[in-house]
């Protein structure tokens, strides 16, 4: 059986925490930022821009497939393991670090390491190239026009600061589920999709419900 050598089992284990840990959430948030350069639908004549950052958005669908890869080779391999379905970034990262030792005694984990480390240094240059303060310049009238997921909604709303701080995941999950907004689109490893105006609209005029203490 092939086996790695200690500093790339140390390189891919440490890719996979990175990854389940944080790298993932910063991806979002790369692919929402409102300072990327916005690529056109439909090409160079349209007039409506996609408001995501393309290099880190086909970063994420790199990343998003070698996981999944990878994941469906441990379970053919291991019958007894029943494979998950097609995961998101952060849970598919935890699967395989979860599952590293039936990953490490499959015949290809050279080319698993390697493509798995390669997959996440990529999304690593990304996300630390992308983080200028030009993004601390956003303001609610440039925000309006984007289409973000939650995890990029909470940012902003951070950025933002004062009434549109308490704009977390969850609570655009909650207005969600109560009718007030409805995704725009959803796309596969970044998840639903939101008019962004229309979120902070939302936010803004439905009141937050306090939970009530226990007496």
């Amino acid at each position: 059986m092939t086996e790695l050598d200690r500093p790339t089992r140390a390189r891919l284990l440490t890719a996979l925490d990175n990854i389940a840990t944080w790298l993932a959430d910063e991806l979002d948030t790369t692919i929402a930022k409102l300072t990327a350069q916005p690529d056109m639908v439909g090409g160079p004549s349209a007039d409506t821009p996609l408001p995501i950052n393309a290099d880190a958005f086909d970063a994420a669908l790199d990343l998003t497939g070698t996981l999944d890869d990878w994941i469906n080779q441990v379970c053919l391999t291991h019958h007894q393991i029943a494979y998950p379905g097609r995961l998101r970034i952060q849970p598919a990262a935890t699967w395989l670090y979860d599952h590293y030792l039936d990953l490490a005694r499959h015949e290809r984990i050279q080319q698993a390491a390697r493509e798995i480390i390669e997959a996440h240094d990529r999304v690593y240059h990304l996300v630390e190239q992308k983080r200028d303060p030009a993004w601390k310049q956003a303001d609610p009238i440039a925000a309006a026009a984007t289409e973000l997921n939650p995890s990029g909604l909470e940012t902003l709303g951070r950025e933002l600061g004062g009434d549109y701080s308490t704009l977390t995941r969850e609570r655009v999950e909650s207005l969600r589920r109560n009718g007030h907004i409805t995704p725009v689109r959803a796309i596969e490893g970044i998840g639903n999709l939101y008019n962004t105006g229309d979120v902070l609209i939302a936010h803004l005029t439905i009141p937050i419900r306090k939970r009530k203490r226990a007496a």
